[in-house]
């Protein structure tokens, strides 16, 4: 049998169970739950998460994850698009970025990563309280993904620029 691969995302009120309603499911289709990346974010429950099947189970599947909206669990599954374009060679970079919070941070910076052609291909972000003074604290880190002809100087200059201009620290460390 032809496996492929699909990704499912899901949002609905956090409560016990959803991670095991959804893990049945795949299991019951002979499914293969390969990553994920699920929080509970202002009392809901969300999550992203890769599946192995086998291509005659996928409609199947398909119709019982759709089937939740009823138990008011919101889910969408794409199938692996094998046609899609390739992109040339990347690195990968991780980063960081801390500061005191307010309006348009992560957009100044993702912006500044699109005009370059890097991708973020993982962001996780909290905001916090500053521990001597009490200031909300914005904190991010995450992935780049980088194309391999860009020197990471430049990249680091690019930020640099952004951090001043926003008052925030970034740390960025190529993944070998």
């Amino acid at each position: 049998m032809a496996r492929e691969q699909a990704v499912i995302t899901l949002l609905c009120e956090d409560d016990v169970g959803i991670v095991e309603t959804i893990s049945n499911l795949i299991s019951q289709h002979n499914g293969n739950w390969l990553e994920s990346r699920m929080a509970k974010l202002s009392g809901k429950f969300a999550g992203i998460l890769n599946i192995s099947i086998d291509s005659s189970q996928m409609a199947s599947l398909a119709s019982a994850l759709t089937q939740l909206k009823a138990r008011g669990i919101q889910v969408q599954i794409e199938r692996e698009n094998k046609y899609k374009a390739q992109k040339g060679p990347t690195k990968q970079i991780n980063f960081e970025f801390t500061g005191a919070d307010r309006q348009g941070i992560v957009h100044e910076v993702s912006q500044c990563l699109a005009a370059k052609g890097i991708s973020i291909s993982e962001i996780a972000t909290e905001c916090t309280s500053m521990a001597w003074s009490g200031e909300p604290l914005f904190s991010a880190k995450g992935k780049l993904a980088a194309p391999a002809s860009l020197d990471t100087n430049e990249i680091i200059e690019e930020l640099d620029r952004v951090a001043d201009h926003l008052g925030i620290d970034i740390s960025l460390s190529a993944k070998l």
